[in-house]
């Protein structure tokens, strides 16, 4: 489905951001693989991926490449098909003092929705960052 509109499907970006606070980890400088990890990255409608690791992650530094629109479209329906548009802005159980927050967002024509959540609140929202992570990587 593409054209002009609030759901106009050929204008896409899809963020990630791992927030890396609240771990309560020793962190023994940047290249500490044990720190919460801060990175970030985006993947467009138009298969451009970029992405920015800073600590606690094994590639650092800014890296970007590209994936197929397809790949870049089959993850889009995954995002509808959880009705990521209708969740709430943010998952906060409470329940521990040591996570890493991270916010996953979506654009889609003019609709933008971003949810802030514990790497614990996994049942809907970590399958789609496994997925956007498996187009990071792909070179």
């Amino acid at each position: 489905m593409s054209g002009q509109g609030p759901n106009d499907r050929s204008k896409v970006l899809i963020s990630f951001k791992s927030h890396g606070d609240h771990c309560f980890s020793l962190c023994v400088g940047k290249e500490d693989l044990t720190c919460c990890p801060v990175y970030s990255f985006t993947i467009n409608g138009d298969g451009r991926v970029e992405y920015e690791g800073t600590v606690g992650v094994k590639v650092r530094g800014k890296k970007a490449h590209s994936v197929s629109a397809g790949q870049v479209a089959q993850l889009v329906e995954e995002f509808y098909k959880i009705d990521f548009f209708s969740l709430s802005d943010s998952y906060d159980d409470h329940t521990i003092d040591h996570y890493n927050p991270v916010t996953i967002g979506l654009l889609v024509g003019e609709r933008k929705k971003s949810i802030w959540y514990h790497v614990i609140f996994t049942a809907l929202l970590i399958p789609l960052a496994i997925m956007g992570g498996k187009l990071v990587t792909t070179t």
